[in-house]
């Protein structure tokens, strides 16, 4: 099965506050992946947890960045369905600085939370520009998808985006928290490296999450059918 094309399916952001909500723009699916990107404004405010949803979904938060500007990512594998119109609230460790928070549903993915992850997660260090580059390596031989983040925080790093080479941008939030998000299928133990570039310098972050493993198809031996002995 191959891994589908990321469905945005609701976002936000806000000024300050400890909790953030979305209300889903579309369904989601039995068995699909939701994937839940923020950014914070400050070392304190990444996310911390996501409330169970109403279909009784239980949500995993990974370790991730702990600076300023730095990206985290929550998730629930093989979902039960949850129809458009829901929500999910996502919980922060602090309440100062500026919170965005990006959901998508995905196909085609690992079903097991412990399984799914490849590699870790990895940021650079604050950029004062309008780009910059950043490289993770990837572990797994078979196909996965690896999101990539531009934080700006008060910082516009939408107006112009541009992915790079081998990443697809998935828009972005804007103010009072700008972010921009992009991902890249792709297979083979390679490393990724994410360039992108926008219209206005200033305070930013770039970061990739650990890439998300597709599943495997199973493979079959037919040379009995064919009368050919293996």
């Amino acid at each position: 099965m191959a891994i589908g094309t990321p469905v945005d399916i609701g976002h936000n952001q806000v000024s300050s506050g400890t909790t953030l909500a979305i209300t889903t723009t579309a369904n989601i699916l039995t068995g699909d992946f939701v994937l839940i990107v923020a950014m914070g404004g400050t070392a304190s405010t990444q996310i911390t947890s996501v409330t169970t949803d109403a279909s009784g979904n239980v949500y995993t938060v990974p370790t991730a960045g702990s600076q300023t500007d730095s990206a985290s990512f929550a998730f629930t594998p093989n979902a039960v369905a949850l129809n458009s119109g829901a929500t999910l609230t996502v919980n922060f460790g602090g309440a100062a600085g500026r919170h965005g928070i990006q959901a998508y549903r995905i196909t085609g993915l690992v079903t097991s939370a412990a399984a799914v992850l490849d590699g870790a997660y990895k940021e650079n260090g604050q950029l004062s520009q309008n780009s910059g580059s950043i490289t993770g390596a990837r572990l797994n031989q078979n196909s996965n998808i690896t999101f990539a983040v531009v934080a700006g925080g008060s910082v516009d790093v939408v107006t112009g985006f541009a992915a790079g080479a081998g990443f697809t941008s998935l828009g972005g939030t804007a103010s009072p928290c700008f972010m921009d998000i992009a991902y890249q299928i792709s297979s083979g133990q390679t490393a990724l490296t994410f360039s992108p570039s926008w219209t206005t310098a200033g305070q930013s972050r770039l970061s990739l999450l650990p890439s998300l493993r597709g599943v495997v198809s199973a493979s079959h031996d037919y040379s009995g059918l064919l009368g050919v002995s293996s």
